[in-house]
């Protein structure tokens, strides 16, 4: 998916907010010195404005603590003469601002960000410190749970606090990989076509981080800035009906059984020696076994079709799938060769917008290799032991065993 003129435009307007927020919150936001005022400021300087005027200034003024009123400054070279340092000059000469926030909302926000300072002091903090997906969904969590914004005169409706929030994070996680969610018709749209209007914020927010690294994505601020006509080309995701916990599932007709997987990519392992091609065959086909038994044991629904190994469905019962990749080892050269097989498999896939990834090795990677395979929004499971029993790893392939 190639950006026309006017999506790079508003993609590189994008890219300088995110920079902008970030040398601010390194200059003026370390430990104690984020006060709710510096969050609220932060958050101002995602809001969208057409120009450069004294809105889009004063955020900065009151992040370099100055207590007079914001004076007439209509560059923002003269910022200099203010203390203010010149690489956030040089960012704020740019367009900034990649969301149109509520109206209603931006007076009322700094209350409620006072009110709820301590957690916001944490949250901001640790979105600034992103360093995989799964700290990005424990943010999203932490958002959820968070009481709802209200207007002034407490009249009008709630407003989630997802809109004000995840603008703020998208342009601190150094990965730009944290998703904007909020009420855009833009984003709405897309949610309809994916199917996840009425999901919870961190089935939406896995969703889109899925979608990163597909269709040419680079990363969240790019999937925004293209959200519209990405909403023309995704396909529609089919919804599936998540299993009841606890209760005795239904009698189901006959199913056929699953396929082995085959060792594949013979010609893409060549860096083995020949004599070793008989080892590798044995300990992939014990890992297959093992995992369909797992499988069985807590009906999850396994498919082996195409080239990849394992594709499970629904397997966490709120409707994502899991795209497993099983090597034969731990070293880099197979994790490598996993990473690349993953995302071209999930590019063939129907719902490859709620698909995740996964690779299965027989013990566990040293921390580098963990560290490579999270850094590209894959997860990694391995055995503990040599009999096969226990599966640990960056992610719970299953949590509790479902009453048959």
């Amino acid at each position: 998916m190639k950006m026309n003129s006017s999506e790079r435009e508003w993609y590189d307007i994008k890219l300088y907010t995110s920079q902008l927020v970030k040398l601010c919150c390194k200059y003026q936001c370390k430990g104690n010195n984020l006060t709710p005022e510096k969050i609220h400021a932060l958050c101002r300087l995602t809001w969208n404005y057409a120009k450069w005027t004294s809105a889009t200034g004063e955020p900065l003024w009151i992040l370099w603590e100055k207590k007079d009123d914001f004076p007439l400054i209509e560059d923002p070279e003269e910022l200099v003469d203010y203390g203010i340092p010149p690489d956030v000059i040089e960012s704020a000469k740019e367009n900034y601002g990649i969301v149109n926030f509520y109206r209603a909302y931006r007076n009322s926000s700094l209350d409620w960000v006072r009110k709820h300072h301590k957690v916001l002091k944490s949250l901001v903090h640790k979105a600034a410190s992103i360093r995989n997906d799964s700290e990005i969904i424990k943010l999203t969590n932490a958002i959820e749970n968070l009481p709802a914004l209200r207007t002034p005169n407490k009249k009008r409706s709630m407003s989630d606090t997802r809109s004000l929030l995840t603008p703020l994070f998208a342009c601190l996680a150094p990965n730009l990989r944290f998703p904007i969610i909020n009420k855009n018709y833009r984003v709405n749209r897309l949610h309809e076509k994916l199917k996840i209007t009425n999901d919870s914020l961190e089935s939406q927010v896995k969703t889109y981080i899925g979608l990163i690294r597909q269709y040419g994505l680079k990363d969240a601020l790019m999937l925004d800035a293209v959200s519209e006509r990405l909403a023309e080309i995704v396909k529609p995701q089919k919804k599936i009906r998540t299993r009841p916990q606890h209760s005795k599932l239904p009698e189901r007709a006959k199913q056929r059984e699953p396929r082995r997987p085959e060792l594949k990519d013979i010609t893409d392992i060549k860096y083995f020696r020949e004599q070793k091609i008989v080892f590798i065959t044995r300990v992939h086909n014990q890992i297959v076994d093992r995992l369909i038994a797992i499988c069985e044991e807590y009906d999850l629904q396994q498919t082996s079709e195409m080239n990849y190994d394992f594709l499970i469905t629904n397997y966490d019962n709120t409707g994502r799938d899991l795209l497993i990749e099983v090597k034969s080892s731990s070293d880099r050269p197979d994790l490598r060769l996993a990473v690349g097989q993953l995302f071209d498999y999930r590019r063939q896939l129907p719902r490859r917008a709620v698909t995740d990834l996964a690779i299965l090795v027989p013990d566990e990677p040293n921390k580098d290799s963990i560290d490579y395979i999270r850094d590209v929004g894959i997860e990694i499971m391995w055995f503990t032991n040599k009999t096969l029993n226990t599966i640990d790893g960056t992610m719970k392939l299953v949590t509790k065993k479902t009453n048959h």
